[in-house]
């Protein structure tokens, strides 16, 4: 009898510890793909770009400033190059600059 209780008891065990790893694994994954869908894509990027400044779309670059990504759009208007800068998270305007 204290057999069988050993052995139910340890397969309790065993399939309670299995249950939370897998619930840790399954967590992990959903917290990644949150993470990835919170960034915008560069073809969003470039829409806000041109809403910003209206012309072509000659360059963009996802980098990183003072810990932040962001993408760098260099949009050519008018015989000028502006360069908007976006939080990739958010999609805000940061900046916009006349390149020289």
């Amino acid at each position: 009898m204290k057999s069988t209780y050993v052995k139910v008891a340890s397969a309790c065990v065993v399939a309670t510890t299995l249950t939370f790893s897998a619930f840790s694994v399954a967590s992990a994954s959903t917290s990644n793909v949150e993470v990835t869908q919170r960034q915008i894509t560069e073809a969003q990027a470039k829409e806000i770009a041109l809403k910003q400044v209206p012309g072509t779309v000659v360059k963009v670059e996802l980098d990183t400033e003072n810990g932040v990504q962001v993408y760098e759009v260099d949009v050519k208007s008018q015989n000028q190059v502006f360069e908007v800068t976006i939080d990739a998270s958010t999609g805000k305007v940061l900046k916009v600059e006349k390149e020289d």
